[in-house]
């Protein structure tokens, strides 16, 4: 696996980002002075792959500038080719992987990533991220590919040391010894020493007790087998006397039936006589009172004018009648006077016009003659006067005059006499009130005709009403007669649901006969089951007798045979299973010695070689991977007995090899936090050339000393970006 890029935002001093790119085929140096984020960077990579279980964690690497977002991304190209981004939100606690392609990214997880979570996005994150590490810890990642200052010995954690070696020596024992205890406490066997027999274990134990168990059960199962036949009789006379029992309950069930039938059968005329006569009295006042509600209702609805009429509302009619008839008559009157009035012409007086108008004429010639007028002027002014005065006598003494005065007088006696009439109309229309609102006399007089007849039909029915009952007392009457009505009915129909056959028995000396027959076949089912239940005391007497000789309970027994057979088959799988783990790890001991072991001192035997100029030929390992040193001939030396320097570079070797060893499937890369500090100038020579041959491993490595700058051309340089981002 090569790391490509690591990208962080708002991560501890990076609140304004860091983008960081990493050669793949050399050694990748970052450099830069005390506090310029070298390790923040380091656990900013560690924290995009594995989070941080500590919460307090999250809270210290968010940085406390002003920054836009609390993320980061790691590129890496895994060992099998593909190129891979791991991103993180630290915020949330949400992370992502894509498979970046030609084709076009492809999403392989997102959602939850939370080291300390034990969802169903969790578990698959960090399955995910073990495929391509080859750890889902990131305390074992730490342990085996990181190399931290001045600390490679204790760096060496018991848990690596369990990853390369299995158990230290002294759990290997603890556990094989444990093992052993435990198959000595199941069996006297002991495999590994076949003449070597102890005295009886668990295993033997339960092999007895099961023997005797299984002796017992038998001998209870005969015990049982001669009591069978007795409970099998017992059995029977239980059956016989469930049944007859049986029978005597349904008998004594069809008993009370045709009893309470006969009883029902008494009552039911009497209380249908009432329920029909109190059902009749209350129909009846009910009718009454509706007709007579009914009558109120037209009452109120078609004549509600004449609810406040006087009480003389009948004469105030007559008069207002009366005085409409007279008024018409007088007015007939009226007009009749009116036309002769209109019609009334002066009778011309004929004899009087002609000796007015002789005379006229007379007057007119002689004024002609004594005005000196020729004669035609004089006849003419003759004739002119002649015919005025004819015309004046004509009019003059016809009686014209008297009689229009007459008519004139007797018009306005009968207009004096119709307003009378009519005064007399309005004050009875006034007293009557509203009752002749818009209605004519007779058409109001038919009305309260009929209003009249029909208050009088309804004080006849309240009459009756009264004279009927109390509309309580007969509802009550009526209630109690239908409950008991409804009690019997309902009394019947459940009777008749529990025995439908006697529903059809209406002739009470036939159910009465049927009753003393029932009566008979109870009496003599009784007699029956007392024999019975006597007989059936009596074998059980003999079946107790029979059972106080036997001290044992079989289902018990049974049970804990059972139980003994389940307890045997379980320790004899442990006892496989125990020597087959004894065996498993001696055989996995053996192996480790043989070729792991091997293989892990010779690579680290290389290292240390190579590191301290060949000075040292072989380090080898305990079975806890403690180191021994040997040079030449000369006795093996423990680490203690080194220099510092040398002791340094020894537990170097040890840490690269073991993570060489350890990493060997994915090839991860190596992170050296400046772990050289104890190493002279040859060693380090020799310690760049040992890094420059690590086939298929990344190095990075992380140093405030600019001496290593000529190591490798691929740097990243975190003082300047930091002035980078000063600036």
């Amino acid at each position: 696996m090569k790391l490509l890029r690591l990208h962080l935002d708002g991560f501890g001093t990076f609140h304004r980002g860091l983008e960081v790119k990493f050669a793949k085929d050399k050694l990748n140096l970052i450099m830069g002075r005390n506090e310029a984020g070298k390790s923040t960077l380091l656990s900013g990579l560690v924290g995009v792959l594995f989070g941080f279980r500590d919460l307090n964690l999250v809270r210290k690497f968010e940085s406390w500038d002003e920054h836009d977002a609390y993320c980061g991304e790691v590129e890496l190209e895994s060992d099998d080719g593909r190129h891979l981004r791991f991103a993180r939100d630290f915020a949330i606690g949400r992370a992502t992987i894509t498979e970046i392609a030609p084709a076009g990214d492809r999403v392989i997880f997102q959602g939850s990533a939370d080291p300390r979570g034990a969802g169903v996005d969790d578990r698959q994150y960090f399955e995910e991220l073990g495929k391509v590490l080859g750890f889902e810890d990131e305390a074992t990642f730490r342990g085996t590919v990181f190399v931290g200052q001045q600390s490679l010995e204790t760096s060496i954690s018991d848990q690596v040391r369990r990853l390369i070696s299995g158990p230290g020596a002294s759990d290997y024992k603890g556990a094989l010894h444990e093992l052993h205890r435990r198959y000595a406490e199941l069996t006297q066997e002991n495999p590994w020493k076949p003449k070597a027999q102890g005295p009886k274990r668990a295993l033997e134990d339960a092999k007895s007790r099961l023997t005797e168990r299984e002796t017992r059960l038998r001998e209870g199962r005969k015990a049982l087998a001669k009591s069978a036949d007795l409970e099998a009789e017992i059995r029977d006379l239980q059956a016989r006397l469930s049944e007859d029992r049986a029978e005597q309950a349904a008998l004594e069930q069809e008993l009370a039936h045709q009893n309470q039938r006969l009883e029902l059968l008494g009552k039911e005329p009497e209380v249908e006589r009432r329920y029909q006569d109190a059902l009749a009295r209350r129909d009846q006042s009910q009718r009454l009172l509706d007709k007579a509600q009914d009558l109120e209702r037209r009452l109120n609805q078609d004549y509600a004018r004449f609810a406040k009429a006087p009480d003389d509302f009948a004469d105030l009619l007559r008069i207002r009648s009366g005085a409409a008839a007279d008024r018409i008559r007088e007015a007939e009157a009226l007009e009749s006077a009116n036309e002769e009035l209109n019609q009334l012409r002066p009778i011309p007086n004929h004899k009087l016009g002609a000796i007015a108008g002789l005379a006229a004429a007379a007057a007119g010639a002689g004024v002609g003659f004594a005005l000196g007028l020729n004669p035609t002027a004089s006849l003419i002014l003759a004739l002119v006067s002649g015919v005025l005065g004819w015309a004046i006598g004509r009019l003059c003494a016809t009686g014209y005059k008297q009689t229009r005065a007459s008519l004139m007088q007797r018009m306005a006696a009968l207009e004096s006499a119709i307003a009378g009439h009519e005064r007399r109309e309005q004050e009875a229309t006034q007293k009557a009130g509203p009752a002749l609102a818009g209605k004519s006399t007779e058409q109001a007089q038919t009305e309260w005709k009929e209003f009249s007849a029909l208050r009088e039909e309804r004080k006849r029915l309240l009459t009756a009403v009264k004279a009927t009952g109390d509309r309580a007392s007969l509802a009550a009457e009526f209630d109690a007669a239908a409950r008991e009505r409804s009690r019997l009915h309902e009394a019947i129909a459940a009777l008749e649901l529990d025995a439908p056959h006697l529903a059809k028995i209406t002739d009470r000396a036939a159910l009465q006969k049927s009753i003393r027959q029932t009566e008979a076949k109870t009496a003599e089912l009784q007699e029956r089951a007392q024999a019975a239940s006597e007989s059936e005391g009596v074998k059980r007497l003999e079946l107790a007798s029979l059972s106080g000789r036997m001290d044992f309970d079989v289902a018990e027994l049974s049970e804990s045979v059972r139980e003994e057979s389940e307890r045997l088959s379980r320790l004899e799988i442990e006892r496989r299973a125990l020597r087959e783990s004894i065996d498993t790890l001696d055989a996995c001991l053996r192996d480790f010695q043989e070729t792991d072991a091997l293989r892990l001192s010779t690579e680290v035997s290389g290292l240390f070689g190579k590191i301290t100029g060949d000075k040292y030929s072989r380090v080898s390992f305990s079975g806890s991977m403690e180191p021994v040193v040997s040079r030449g001939d000369s006795l093996p030396i423990a680490p203690q007995d080194l220099s510092q320097g040398a002791r340094d570079q020894l537990y170097f070797a040890m840490r690269v090899g073991m993570a060489r060893y350890l990493s060997r499937h994915a090839r991860l890369p190596l992170f050296l936090d400046d772990p050289f500090v104890n190493f002279d100038a040859e060693r380090l020579a020799a310690t760049q050339e040992v890094l420059g041959k690590l086939d298929g491993h990344q190095v990075i490595l992380v140093t405030c000393n600019r001496d290593y700058s000529g190591w490798s051309e691929a740097k990243i340089d975190l003082d300047a970006s930091a002035a980078r981002h000063t600036d």
